[in-house]
């Protein structure tokens, strides 16, 4: 006989620890005026989510569909998100992402991208990958789903994994200019007269077009190129509309694209949304 709860699923999951959100990563930065959180957009989303979006989710990996959905399952329920992103159901998440299309389900998306936002992981879970879908996914749902979000790249822009924390005063560098690069696309496309963002944009700016100057012995924390297309789209759709000549954002979108131009190589990629 089959269980007729929504959300029953096998008890194999059991030994997979769940914690709070804000848990898993560990405040190393500030950004002035920034409210930070781990858990609203999370929150927010996890209230939308059904059986039939998590065994979506799950169905993306065919082969693992029946270890990824119990998991998914106690995450939806219980609020936590696992400590360690491992392959189940972190392969789900990570397929789940890269829908596209006219069709793509916004809602299943973003949750997706939040957990791997969250979440620490073995595997290469790169912001750049996650971050551009996430930005599309909340401005589409629109309503208080963008400023959730955008709470949720300030908290990770100025977080590091517990591992990669140093000893107690030591200059960490600078936060995270990926998750920045999507907190100003948020911003500027929910309030783009919002004074906030002016000082986002410069910092950012700085970033990539100042050379650092840190202590002896720190490294400034590495902006991979985001020469990606949906970064490009993005950039070409919210930001570009509102530079003028010679302003921080100006610089910005300059350097964003000379990076782009000098690590760009022939991919695969699926053409930005229209």
């Amino acid at each position: 006989m089959s269980c007729e709860r929504p959300f029953c699923a096998p008890s194999s999951s059991a030994g997979i620890r769940l914690v709070a959100a804000g848990s898993t990563r560990v405040v190393v930065h500030e950004l002035p005026g920034e409210p930070i959180s781990a858990s609203a957009l999370f929150e927010r989303l996890n209230a939308g989510i059904g059986r039939e979006h998590l065994l979506d989710i799950a169905g993306t990996d065919p082969f693992g569909a029946h270890q990824h959905f119990p998991l998914l399952v106690r995450i939806r329920e219980s609020g936590r998100v696992p400590q360690q992103l491992d392959f189940d159901p972190g392969e789900a998440l990570r397929l789940s992402r890269h829908a596209s299309g006219p069709d793509v389900h916004h809602l299943t998306r973003a949750w997706c991208c939040t957990l791997l936002v969250i979440t620490t992981s073995d595997h290469t879970d790169d912001l750049n990958d996650t971050a551009p879908q996430l930005v599309e996914s909340c401005l589409a749902l629109g309503g208080d789903v963008p400023q959730l979000a955008e709470r949720l790249l300030a908290w990770r822009a100025v977080t590091e994994e517990p591992n990669a924390v140093g000893p107690p005063g030591q200059d960490h560098g600078c936060a995270d200019p990926v998750a920045l690069l999507a907190l100003i696309l948020l911003r500027a496309a929910g309030d783009s007269a919002d004074p906030r963002l002016g000082d986002l944009v410069r910092t950012l700016a700085d970033m990539l077009t100042v050379p650092p100057r840190l202590p002896s012995g720190h490294r400034p924390r590495p902006m991979k190129p985001v020469a990606r297309r949906r970064w490009r789209h993005l950039v070409d759709t919210v930001l570009a509309p509102l530079a003028t000549t010679g302003s921080d954002l100006d610089r910005l979108i300059t350097a964003l694209r000379r990076a782009d131009r000098k690590h760009r190589v022939p991919d695969q990629e699926a053409p930005a949304p229209r």
